[in-house]
């Protein structure tokens, strides 16, 4: 006997438009940019929203006469509705294989010397490949909310015991310590660690944390202490000072391999490198079944211009 239900097996959910521009307010947390990013009234998108948390029976959002913020049910209805609407958005693929090219936007975070030095090169390549995509990308050297946010991927440095399943490492990051042949002449070069407390050392200003940098030895992290007339959130700027002769830097590859290739600095201290850290593409919950996000960090996989596997302890 054919099944015939009583009423809609959809009650919440039984209006896709209205969650398609919740989703859209989680993101943009303001109701003219949704309405402009959907061609829509703002009173539309203002009914529909109320429409759609009467059905749900809970408050999606926090309102005010300034700001539109989602609640915790709203964060984790976003994380469910986010999902449905890209499978819904592949049922409509596979049923007219013919539909337009990859469309969407990208909202991305990368650290500011990472993206300055590496993603942003690789962008241009990806959006010839997909014109219908676009990219807003954000460099920074806080660490941000995705969710909170509204961004749909960050590009990250985590250490190798914190990934997790949802990080795509695009690469392997050893830091190097370095100076300028100048630095080391007048102040000599230091034999080990422990004596880099005697030089002055250009540092990443990370919170308010005490200075220190990690080095490894005998197959253990260890930290020494150190001081330096110079910090920044800038890691080309410190690099750029250390070639200057400024001091001693601690950093990856992507910041200081131009400097290493014409001389203006050299590596110190090898073999006593901070164990490695990963460069790690990881999507917001709503970004992980968006087949544009995906399609990028597909990319990035597979031109990413860094040594793809972790240097040998000592090297």
């Amino acid at each position: 006997m054919k099944y015939l239900p009583v009423r809609s097996r959809l009650q919440i959910l039984s209006d896709l438009r209205a969650v398609e521009i919740f989703l859209s307010l989680v993101e943009t947390e303001n109701l003219t940019r949704t309405a402009e990013a959907l061609s829509i009234a703002p009173s539309t998108v203002s009914k529909k929203l109320t429409e759609l948390e009467l059905r749900a029976n809970v408050r999606l959002f926090h309102r005010t006469t300034r700001q539109l913020s989602v609640t915790p049910a709203g964060q984790a209805f976003y994380r469910h509705c986010a999902r449905l609407l890209d499978e819904a958005e592949a049922v409509e693929r596979t049923l007219n294989p013919d539909a337009e090219d990859p469309a969407g936007l990208i909202r991305m975070t990368t650290p500011t010397a990472l993206g300055e030095r590496v993603v942003g090169p690789l962008i241009p390549g990806f959006l010839r490949r997909y014109p219908k995509i676009s990219v807003e990308l954000d460099t920074s050297a806080r660490t941000v909310s995705l969710l909170s946010e509204g961004f749909d991927l960050s590009i990250r440095l985590v250490h190798a015991s914190n990934l997790t399943d949802n990080d795509t490492v695009l690469s392997w990051n050893r830091r190097r310590f370095c100076a300028s042949p100048a630095y080391l002449a007048r102040h000599g070069t230091p034999q080990h660690p422990s004596e880099l407390s005697q030089h002055n050392c250009l540092a990443m200003r990370l919170g308010s944390t005490g200075d220190s940098w990690v080095y490894t030895e005998d197959g253990r992290s260890r930290t020494v202490s150190i001081t330096g007339s110079l910090r920044s959130n800038n890691a080309h700027f410190l690099a750029e000072a250390a070639a200057e002769d400024v001091g001693i830097v601690l950093m990856g590859p992507f910041v200081v391999e131009e400097f290493l290739r014409d001389g203006r600095l050299v590596r110190i201290l090898v073999g006593y490198e901070p164990r490695d850290t990963a460069v790690s593409a990881i999507m917001s919950d709503g970004a992980m079944a968006s087949q544009h996000v995906s399609l990028f960090v597909d990319y990035l996989k597979s031109v990413w211009p860094l040594p793809g596997q972790p240097e040998p302890d000592g090297q």
